[in-house]
């Protein structure tokens, strides 16, 4: 798949985060599979990348590892989330050089 896209307001947020932007890539899934694959993008201005997955505990979390950030969506529903805060903190893109 390949796509161009500019980012929206975020439809939500959590108590407290100022408003931002988001471009959703893939839409969650509902089948508890996970996508798999390779993922390549540019961006104009520093962004911050999160990941996605429906979450639905299975087993309790034990005290070591704890449970995984998540968010309660509406619903009762759960997504966790993976934010690779520092895969990106610079404008990424090509550049050209003269």
């Amino acid at each position: 798949m390949q796509n161009t896209s500019m980012s929206k307001p975020a439809p939500v947020r959590h108590p407290g985060q100022p408003p931002h932007e988001v471009v959703i890539a893939r839409p969650l899934r509902d089948d508890g599979k996970v996508y798999l694959g390779t993922v390549t993008f540019t961006a104009s201005k520093p962004i911050e990348v999160e990941v996605l997955h429906t979450y639905v505990m299975k087993q309790k979390p034990n005290l070591t590892h704890g449970e995984p950030y998540h968010a309660v969506l509406p619903g009762n529903n759960s997504m966790a989330i993976t934010h690779l805060r520092d895969l990106v903190d610079v404008p990424k893109g090509l550049t050209v050089q003269e």
